[in-house]
């Protein structure tokens, strides 16, 4: 994620148009199919990757947001209000009710969010704590598994909740983090944009690593050409000084 917002970066440094008018802009964002390869290879890479920034911009910095969640979580607080991760309690205190079946979990978190519908419960991970029921409530960003949360302990008891739709601004944009990487809240077109722009900093790299080859082989034909001569230049120098 960090190498790509760099590249991202600098990649848009070099090809943003100076001064930035329309016509600059408009050569810049073209393609010419009427020059030489090196021409085109280099209108392709520039044209792709300014066309492409946005969506490099967006994939990298959501991709960084999930890896460093702390640092973001951090980040984000310092700018909008927080709601801080509530308290669980132990669950293996079962009520005189005992230990209920998946299925009437499932029917108590469900209670909770009437409207909503249930993606997947997680079992306990350690002795003593709770279960999780992951429900979808329409409007979550969250398209495919929602992001509400309902913790229970093993007798059905109501140990914590999480409602996305309620929550302080801060925890709504860290919602928006996961589903905007995945695009799974843009809908199904822009999915198959994100599943074609995989391929696009292949691309990239491919035609700067040409275009830069080029360029060598270019500079090293230049000097072999330039050498004879300065050879003929030096042997006639004796005989004209006499």
């Amino acid at each position: 994620a960090g190498l790509l917002l760099g590249l991202s970066l600098s990649g848009a440094w070099l090809a943003w148009p100076r001064p930035g008018s329309r016509a600059a802009w408009r050569r810049t964002l073209g393609i010419r199919t009427d020059g030489s390869r090196v021409r085109l290879g280099f209108d392709v890479h520039r044209a792709l990757g300014l066309w492409g920034l946005p969506v490099a911009l967006l994939l990298s910095v959501t991709g960084a947001m999930m890896v460093f969640k702390d640092s973001s979580r951090a980040l984000v607080g310092a700018v909008w209000r927080l709601q801080p991760a509530a308290q669980i309690a132990r669950a293996d205190a079962p009520t005189d009710t005992g230990v209920l079946p998946p299925d009437a979990l499932v029917a108590r978190g469900e209670a909770v969010f009437p409207g909503a519908r249930w993606s997947r419960l997680s079992l306990p991970a350690r002795p003593g704590a709770p279960w999780e029921l992951r429900l979808l409530q329409p409007g979550e960003p969250r398209a495919d598994t929602g992001n509400t949360r309902v913790q229970l302990g093993a007798d059905g008891r109501l140990l914590s909740v999480q409602d996305p739709l309620h929550s302080a601004l801060g925890n709504r944009v860290l919602d928006w983090v996961f589903p905007l990487h995945s695009a799974e809240a843009l809908g199904g077109l822009a999915r198959l944009l994100w599943t074609v722009f995989g391929l696009l900093p292949a691309l990239l790299l491919g035609s700067a690593a040409w275009l830069w080859w080029r360029r060598g082989r270019q500079r090293r034909a230049a000097l072999r050409a330039c050498a004879p001569r300065s050879g003929a230049s030096a042997a006639r120098s004796p005989a004209d000084a006499e």
